[in-house]
């Protein structure tokens, strides 16, 4: 769970807006490696986002907006093994 002091601690390193379109309204925090893929809530795995593009990235994309930015991006490697077992039995 994340905490309202982690939450804001999340806001003020992406500078209180989203990371695709730079809005201030709305914002959320995104599970870049999806809680379901083996995600975190450490702070390398969050990122910030406004609820219309949080709904359309959805659990299914592990899209780290960060590296647009020029953020630090997060380690590959976590959870990745759980990620790449889940998409190559996608569907089944």
């Amino acid at each position: 769970m994340i905490s309202k002091e982690q939450r804001h601690r999340i806001f003020k390193r992406d500078k209180y807006r989203c990371l695709l379109c730079e809005t201030k309204k709305n914002l959320t925090i995104d599970h870049i490696l999806p809680k379901s893929f083996g995600g975190n809530d450490n702070d390398e795995n969050l990122q910030t986002l406004c609820e219309y593009h949080n709904r359309q990235k959805g659990n299914s994309s592990t899209v780290d907006y960060r590296k647009r930015k020029g953020y630090p991006a997060m380690n590959p490697y976590i959870g990745s093994a759980k990620l790449r077992n889940a998409l190559l039995h996608w569907g089944e």
